[in-house]
């Protein structure tokens, strides 16, 4: 067994020493802290009977407790059944050129490497090398997709939002970009592709090796926000509540805790279960939010989700305020939850103001933000997605 904090670029290019072999692998994100390693090589360890598998935190897990580390096992062979169904969807061939600009301990980055190991293709290093770190930086990126003569990359939408700030154009030879990591807006995905960026909005999860749905490249053809295509090698059916359930070739073997009871095994056939709510037509997925984000005030439900990316919307007039502002719910004596606008704060409390009471227009009464919170700095992951429930504690403990 093996534990990766910083994935050797080398060792997951396309070569069979990492994806063919019997070897398996914990890759850890590098800002772990000491105690977050050690429970996870724990976990890691308690579990060695597996072959051929790769140990991945769940992009959920967040720094509140140890407790929260959640380990995604997926054998190899998932990892190249999604890979595989990426490639033939993107028409992807042995000369094309991946450029990478996600973290490797995240199934985003490293089934970008699975699937140049099946086509033999070359995977670039998309990154700004500063000071032994990798480094995100728009501008390089377009300029290594330039030298590279890159055909295919993935990204999230805060790199698509700096990308757009910056109205930095697709470089010539691009033929596609995965969208991941998060739902991105209708107004940023057509800013992107009035830019020629061949957006590609997908919708995935770390359980099933990356990609459930993905737009088609076709859809091209036109600025409309696409709908998102079901992968072939993807079952997917809702359960009576409207909830995803999955059944994949790509579907992980295992989801590992700390409290082994908590522990899940899947065999080859079985479903997965999921929070994530979504509609199903002719093949097409439509999310629409996780459980987490669907919330009742005063006994009506309200979807969070929906609310913050009305607000992104609002916020592109500001183009430097990205990931510096955002809503959340805190509680409330009267009507169990309130809606509060926590932002940096660096930011002026009259802009902020003015995008509250714009949003708020178009708004059901209960759906209002009701207060505005500065706060120190808003806690993002890696893939730029807000912390929601740090950030609430956060709110919680500043107001105390």
């Amino acid at each position: 067994m093996a534990i990766i904090n910083q994935i050797n670029l080398n060792l997951i290019s396309p070569h069979k020493e990492f994806w063919a072999s019997e070897e398996n692998y914990l890759i850890l994100n590098p800002t772990f802290s000491e105690q977050q390693k050690t429970y996870s090589q724990k976990i890691f360890e308690e579990n060695g009977h597996l072959k051929s598998h790769i140990y991945i935190a769940s992009s959920g897990t967040t720094s509140l407790s140890l407790e929260d580390i959640k380990l995604i096992a997926i054998s190899k062979a998932a990892f190249l059944a999604s890979a595989k169904s990426v490639n033939d969807i993107l028409a992807a061939e042995q000369d094309d050129t991946w450029v990478n600009v996600l973290p490797h301990y995240h199934v985003g980055g490293l089934s970008i490497y699975a699937r140049a190991f099946l086509k033999e293709s070359i995977v670039v290093n998309g990154y700004k090398h500063s000071e032994a770190q990798n480094k995100w930086n728009a501008s390089f990126f377009v300029d290594t997709i330039e030298n590279y003569g890159g055909n295919f990359t993935s990204l999230v939408p805060t790199q698509i939002y700096d990308i757009v700030s910056q109205t930095l154009r697709a470089p010539e030879g691009l033929k596609a970009v995965l969208v991941g990591g998060a739902a991105i807006s209708e107004s940023l995905y057509q800013a992107g592709r009035r830019l020629g960026w061949p957006l590609l909005p997908t919708f995935g999860m770390t359980e099933v090796a990356s990609s459930i749905a993905t737009a088609e490249l076709d859809s091209f053809s036109t600025f409309a926000y696409p709908k998102l295509k079901i992968l072939p090698h993807i079952t997917a059916e809702l359960d009576a509540s409207k909830k995803l359930k999955l059944k994949a070739p790509s579907l992980c073997t295992a989801i590992l805790h700390s409290d082994k009871n908590k522990n899940k095994y899947f065999q080859s056939g079985d479903w997965l279960q999921t929070e994530d709510f979504a509609e199903i037509e002719n093949g097409f997925l439509t999310p629409r939010g996780r459980e987490s984000d669907i919330v009742k005030i005063s006994g009506e439900a309200i979807n969070m989700q929906e609310l913050r990316n009305k607000l992104e919307q609002l916020m592109t007039a500001y183009p430097d305020w990205n990931q510096l502002m955002t809503i959340v719910t805190q509680p409330d004596s009267r009507k169990g939850l309130r809606i509060v606008c926590a932002y940096h704060k660096d930011l002026p409390p009259g802009d902020v103001q003015l995008i509250i009471n714009q949003l708020n227009q178009g708004l059901r009464s209960i759906e209002k933000v009701e207060d505005l919170v500065p706060v120190m700095y808003i806690p993002v992951t890696d893939l730029g997605k807000i912390k929601v429930r740090e950030l609430q504690i956060k709110i919680s403990q500043e107001i105390e």
